[in-house]
């Protein structure tokens, strides 16, 4: 069965539009800082450091973030250790 004319929905935007608003999406991107890009410290002190913290405040409030962050930093420091062994 043809589709008439009439059946089909008229384009509100161009491809060219389109096209520039994607690209202009992606400029503001790369321009932006992550805010929610987390970096690991560096220093084996520091990471033991965040673990007691992490450690402390699971006790106190344990939320399932806290418990899978306080995992993420054990998993990354037992990770590290034949580095600094």
């Amino acid at each position: 069965m043809k589709k008439k004319k009439s059946d089909y929905i008229e384009r509100e935007f161009s491809d060219a539009e389109i096209e520039a608003s994607v690209q202009e999406f992606r400029r503001d991107v790369q321009k932006e800082p992550d805010d929610n890009d987390e970096v690991f410290p560096n220093n084996v002190n520091d990471i033991a450091d965040w673990i007691a913290t992490l450690g402390e405040k699971v006790k106190h409030n344990p939320t399932n973030e806290l418990k899978v962050d306080l995992r993420v930093y054990k998993a990354f420091r037992s990770g590290r250790r034949p580095l600094y062994a």
